[in-house]
């Protein structure tokens, strides 16, 4: 997912993954009356019932090994109604079975096998550790069920499930469409099953829908069926090769389908809501393009019938990757490429990319528990950018990751960070699973194996992993074992030590000496503590340490491990180098110590001695010793004065985006045109040269440093002309949409906003009513959410609570309003006030993402308020706790980066604001 997706006989049934599908069994429809509801069931014995495990997951002794989900679907209806029939293993003589179910209303339930027919009685409890709705079910039985074969058959009936998430419903154009997001724990609001990554067995769907709608599932339609009175059809689908409840999936609505390209024998569509399919050319290009991609570097064909791309018109996550159906949002698959932004169509192919590594890892090959969710989103991230690199190199996408690396890095250092490995007991710490930590720690970890034990090693230990455990589960140690055994080397020692803690190694070499005519450097690691941390713990990793230098016949590379104890190191060579870079690639995951003067000689280097990725690392390790608060600010300005000039995006991301910090809550009041003033003699030449209009035979990255020089120039360096050229360009947009270019867009309307009047707010709030595409809608809300008159500011987070603004959409403007210093007051004020109603709005999964903005500070009072607001709530709310510590924690650290740096880099700017003698 992309941050925030068997059978023979009946009695008992037990499915054979590679027969040939059956038709669908007709599902009676039970009248209410005929049975009891499982609402008022009594509780069964508390001896007969086994109590919830304290690990969060269900009790051991009865296992699924198929399902056959029969659900009819109307989604003008405000309910839905199905019949679940679920093989089972048995392992010892029992009276209770307990599975997952939430919200749903269960109608009946028997359980039947070679001993006869059973009927259960069904009652709900709460997991150990939960919160909100009890989710587990339990069916008790007058009589014991014998060890063996049988089957559960449960008809229920639920309402669709709030929150984008579960069997769901939205709205788009006065028509109604019913869609699953069922990862992590949704699948128990849509049916009865075992809920969990390790029951991986096949499935078989049928559903009865409309029969002027679409009905789309993970395996292609095998048949349909019209019902006795002419109004609905029963579409069946093709049995499933084992999948896991989460990534089961289905769509119901008035879709419109088109077909693309097939990727070899794999048929490729894409699906969206009518009128808007026309939009996914790119889409469907790009996934052709990428299976080829992936396939040749797993060595292991696709593994499903076909792949269809649907376009959701409201979803909580970027997309999910649900075996054979992967489900987007709209504006990460359906582009305008007239009026798409250079970014949202890098984003767009990203996640395709990320959508289809999951085909493998994830789909094929699934964790066994959501505490090795990043054996999913970790390596799908990291792949994601080895398929772009392979099938665009222009795309330097691989750069591009450094910049979610280093937000990531300062993330790890904080005490409520979650390890990479975390336990997991709860539907709440699964939800918390999704985050920075998992996806881009993850990420970063396999790059850095993958360069110490090279990537041709790195790739026969991933082809081993998937070969071994096709179609089944694994853990984190079935990895470490393949690539340990591919290079030869401990990675399990490796990846454990960053895997199972928290935080993040500084490492420091000493400057080069000859020892018996060979170059020496010592080699020390220890914890990386940023400005307002604790002290630090003890913490020891076992880090691969690349790095570059000048060697005698040129630039050369060397590894060894750091450790505990400092490593005496000898490089290649009779010589010292004239300079060392101490992150080769800047592939490592930790910070490298320097001296200024280390860092500045490395500034200085002719630019093709570095690659673009050690010029960002220069960089990111000048800032964290700012974080730190070993190197002043000013000295780091004045290093980035010494990449004027430089062409790659990746470093200018570097240095407009600590000037945005700085200017947001950082440098002293007083001295803010001071920091305008040099913002705009550092920036000015670079926008200058760029302009504001595309020029035949540029990059993506020519264009995303026009965004960022120009955005950082008006924002921080209050550029009159800059602003001025937005404002019009704004004007014209809103007269036009189709007549305005997406890059120059994006970089105007938030800078025309900021200081926009009510009449041009009530401009952007028509235009986003009125938007024909999903590009046009995000660019409306980029800027409905920059504005700063408090009063725009309450009426931006208006539209969030009255609906007008979509659920999954509320972070486009929650983002913006809380992510400067000076609408922020107001809007936290507005959502104190309106607390219970804007956390209605935020849908469960999405709320560890969106309440750090709310929280997130770099002021203490601030914290404090955020703290009495949102911490006597968390008993209701999944999957907050852990994000509301982190935003904290964040606010905490800000203010002491401010309390260290704030008086002397405002003399650092007032000196340098004086002309020169």
């Amino acid at each position: 997912m992309r941050l925030a997706l068997r059978r023979a006989a009946l009695v008992p049934f037990a499915f054979a993954a590679c027969a040939a599908p059956s038709a669908p069994t007709p599902v009676a429809r039970l009248a209410p009356a005929e049975v009891p509801s499982a609402a008022s069931a009594p509780a069964a014995p508390a001896a007969i019932v086994p109590p919830p495990r304290e690990d969060g997951r269900l009790p051991a002794g009865v296992a699924p090994t198929g399902y056959r989900w029969d659900v009819t679907v109307d989604p003008s209806r405000a309910r839905f109604s199905g019949r679940m029939r679920i093989a089972v293993r048995v392992d010892a003589p029992t009276r209770a079975v307990v599975l997952h179910g939430r919200g749903l209303d269960i109608r009946s339930a028997v359980v039947e096998g070679s001993f006869g027919s059973v009927p259960a009685t069904a009652a709900f409890r709460s997991a150990a550790h939960a919160k909100g709705e009890a989710d587990e079910l339990v069916l008790t039985t007058a009589r014991p069920i014998p060890a063996g074969e049988a089957s559960l058959d449960l008809a229920y009936e639920a309402p669709f499930a709030e929150g984008l998430h579960g069997l769901y419903r939205t709205l788009d154009g006065g028509k109604a469409y019913a869609v699953t997001q069922l990862e992590p724990t949704g699948a128990r609001l849509a049916f009865p099953c075992f809920d969990e990554p390790s029951f991986k067995v096949p499935f078989e769907i049928a559903a009865t829908i409309p029969k002027d709608l679409v009905a789309l599932s993970n395996m292609p339609e095998t048949g349909r069926s019209p019902g006795a009175d002419g109004s609905t059809v029963t579409v069946a689908f093709a049995r499933s090769p084992p999948l896991p409840t989460y990534l089961i999936a289905l769509a119901v609505g008035p879709f419109e389908v088109r077909v693309g390209s097939p990727a070899g024998a794999v048929p490729i569509r894409l699906g969206a809501v009518a009128g808007r399919a026309a939009l996914g050319t790119l889409a469907l290009a790009t996934a052709k393009d990428h299976l080829g991609v992936l396939e040749a570097y797993f060595g292991i064909p696709y593994a499903y019938p076909k792949l269809d791309l649907l376009a959701v018109p409201n979803f909580g996550a970027g997309a999910m990757e649900n075996a054979g159906l992967v489900t987007f949002r709209e504006e990460r698959l359906l582009l305008d490429p007239r009026t798409t932004s250079t970014t949202l169509r890098r984003a767009a192919v990203s996640v395709i990319a990320h959508e289809l590594a999951h085909m493998w890892f994830g789909d094929l090959v699934t964790l066994a528990w959501w505490n090795d969710i990043w054996l999913n989103e970790g390596f799908a991230t990291w792949m994601a950018a080895h398929v772009l690199d392979t099938w665009r190199p222009d795309m330097e996408a691989g750069v591009d990751a450094l910049g979610s690396t280093a937000q990531v890095l300062d993330v790890d250092t904080l005490t409520a960070a979650r390890k990479v490995r975390q336990p997991v007991r709860s539907t709440t710490e699964a939800l918390e699973a999704f985050d920075g930590i998992t996806y881009d720690k993850g990420a970063a970890l396999l790059r850095m194996v993958e360069q110490w034990i090279t990537p041709a090693l790195f790739q026969k230990g991933v082809r081993a992993y998937l070969n071994d455990h096709r179609f089944g589960n694994a853990t984190a140690e079935d990895l470490f074992a393949a690539l340990g055994t591919a290079s030869g080397q401990d990675v399990a020692g490796v990846l454990g030590s960053f895997t199972e803690q928290t935080g993040v190694p500084a490492v420091e070499l000493s400057a080069c000496r000859l020892e018996k005519g060979s170059p020496v450097v010592d080699l020390t690691e220890r914890e990386y503590r940023p400005l307002g941390a604790p002290a630090p713990t003890g913490k020891v990793w076992r880090a691969p340490v690349c790095v570059h230098f000048a060697g005698a016949g040129g630039d050369a590379r060397a590894c060894t491990l750091a450790g505990a104890e400092p490593v005496r190191w000898t490089l290649p060579g009779t010589a010292c180098p004239r300079w060392i870079h101490p992150n080769a690639d800047q592939a490592g995951y930790y910070r490298a110590i320097e001296t200024r003067d280390g860092l500045t000689a490395l500034a200085r280097l002719p630019r093709g001695v570095l690659d673009v990725r050690e010029r960002v690392g220069v960089l990111l390790d000048a800032w964290a010793q700012v974080e730190a608060g070993s190197m002043p600010v000013g000295d780091f300005l004045t290093l980035a004065e010494r990449f004027r000039g430089d062409p790659e995006q990746a470093v200018w991301q570097r240095i407009v985006e600590p000037l945005e910090l700085l200017d947001d809550w950082i440098v002293p009041a007083n001295e803010r045109p001071a920091l305008a003033a040099f913002a705009r003699r550092l920036l000015g030449p670079e926008a200058h040269a760029l302009g504001w209009e595309e020029r035949p035979g540029e990059r993506d990255g020519d264009r995303m440093r026009r965004r960022l020089v120009l955005e950082g120039l008006g924002r921080v360096g209050r550029d009159e002309a800059t602003l001025a050229a937005a404002r019009s360009i704004a004007d014209q947009w809103l007269a036009n949409p189709d007549s305005v270019d997406g890059d120059r867009a994006a970089m105007a309307l938030p800078l025309a906003s900021a200081e926009g009047s009510p009449a041009l707010f009530d401009r952007f709030v028509a235009r986003l009513r009125a938007a024909k595409t999903p590009t046009e809608r995000v660019l409306a809300l980029s800027a409905i959410g920059a504005f700063g008159d408090p009063a725009l500011v309450r009426r931006a987070l208006d539209l969030v609570v009255d609906g007008t603004v979509r659920s999954q959409d509320q972070q486009y403007v929650l983002r913006a309003v809380f992510g400067r210093p000076a609408p922020r007051a107001e809007a936290f004020a507005y959502v104190a006030a309106h607390i219970d109603a804007v956390l209605a709005k935020i849908p469960p999964f999405n709320r560890g993402r969106i309440i750090p903005f709310i929280v997130r500070s770099c002021s203490e009072e601030d914290g404090e308020r955020a703290r009495a607001l949102f911490e006597p709530r968390l008993g209701t709310l999944e999957g907050a706790d852990r994000p509301l510590a982190l935003a904290l924690e964040s606010t905490h650290r800000c203010a002491a980066l401010r309390a260290h740096h704030a008086a002397p880099l405002g003399e650092w700017l007032s000196a340098a604001a004086k002309p020169a003698h």
